[in-house]
């Protein structure tokens, strides 16, 4: 448990700081200090989704481990019943950095690297919320696993303010 919370401990530090330093780049130019090209801006946008998947395939990683874990406990417990040990082990690792953690702000600043890249300014990108003003809309509810929910988050802050 401990190679694996330091091994994914490192990668999203990692990710994290390549992250911050694309929010930097990215504001620099969009603030008119630096002047981006379409070629840098397909670059940061490449960038971005690349960072983006980098997470997702370090999440996954942390999912299938938390699973193993679950299993050969479970199985341990079945074949030798006298000598439990599965609550001893899911105690210790909930409380691995790799579980608690929340790494919701990763995607709030890649949104951020999306919304600057395709030119919105205004309340949304500045990270406000716009108030609905009378404007009609529809709400479609859709169902979806637990596990897909980084998959879908990435895939609709590429698009979405």
């Amino acid at each position: 448990m401990d190679k694996i919370d330091k091994f994914t401990h490192e990668k999203l530090s990692e990710i994290k700081a390549k992250i911050d330093a694309l929010v930097e780049r990215v504001a620099n130019a969009a603030s008119g200090a630096d002047h981006m090209s379409e070629e840098d801006r397909n670059a940061a946008t490449a960038e971005a989704k690349e960072l983006g998947d980098s997470f997702l395939h370090i999440e996954k990683f942390a999912n299938l481990n938390y699973l193993g874990f679950h299993k050969i406990l479970k199985k341990h417990d079945k074949q030798l019943p006298a000598t439990p040990c599965k609550r001893f082990y899911i105690t210790r690792l909930h409380q691995q950095r790799w579980i608690q953690q929340d790494y919701s702000q990763l995607f709030v600043n890649l949104s951020k690297v999306h919304s600057m890249l395709r030119g919105e300014t205004g309340l949304r990108a500045k990270g406000l919320s716009v108030v609905n003003s009378g404007v009609a809309s529809t709400t479609q509810l859709y169902w979806v696993r637990v596990e897909n929910i980084s998959k879908i988050k990435h895939f609709v802050l590429q698009h979405l303010p």
